[in-house]
């Protein structure tokens, strides 16, 4: 194979992997371009996590920054020593004015979170899963 012959196959298979990547990359910015005006609901589990899992929370709003974002970690101003039921009857009060939810790994194992997915799919709301991008 000459020399000319190797670099246009190597520009062919460089140019596949770069269409690739960006057939991923858009179909990722279509997904959070289709939720953009969307209200969603971050759920996760945060009970027995370092931090109360915050930073995962945070994270996802970042990422999810299109979208109009209820972050239950953001609610109560900090204060984490309050009786379980408060924090779950607002986060609910929140998810129920919500279109869809998007749940961070780790949800199954958070019964607040399994408990907000079931509202979530009673309501019919859209649901979206962490590491799921990829896939929309």
């Amino acid at each position: 194979m000459s020399d000319s012959q190797e670099s246009f196959s190597l520009g062919v298979v460089v140019g596949i992997a770069l269409a690739y990547a960006a057939i991923g990359l858009l179909a990722w910015l279509g997904w959070v371009q289709k939720g953009k005006g969307m209200k969603i609901y971050i759920a996760g589990p945060m009970t027995g996590y370092e931090d109360f899992n915050y930073p995962a929370f945070h994270a996802a709003e970042r990422k999810l920054a299109l979208c109009d974002v209820c972050n239950p970690a953001r609610n109560f101003e900090g204060i984490q020593d309050l009786p379980y039921k408060e924090y779950i009857r607002q986060d609910i009060k929140t998810l129920l004015e919500c279109d869809a939810i998007y749940l961070l790994c780790g949800w199954e194992n958070s019964r607040g979170a399994r408990l907000e997915k079931h509202i979530a799919d009673v309501l019919g709301l859209e649901i979206h899963f962490q590491g799921d991008e990829d896939n929309d």
